[in-house]
């Protein structure tokens, strides 16, 4: 999956087509980190990720407390 703005303005020298798939507000959304083996990070990647993290942690209590 990618944003909406580089299939539009890159997919092209990228060699990507655009499929439109419809899917339901309610679907829950996966994502994953991903490195690359025998390489470090950068101080800064590792901020991000906590941080997202953190968000992830925060949205799925709030998600249960609402079920």
């Amino acid at each position: 999956m990618l944003p909406g703005s580089v299939a539009r303005f890159a997919g092209g020298d990228l060699g990507l087509k655009v499929l439109q798939v419809q899917l339901p507000r309610a679907a829950a959304v996966s994502a994953a980190i991903v490195t690359l083996k025998g390489r470090t990070l950068g101080p800064t990647a590792e901020i991000f990720i906590a941080c997202i993290r953190e968000i992830a942690k925060a949205a799925a209590i709030k998600a249960a407390a609402g079920k």
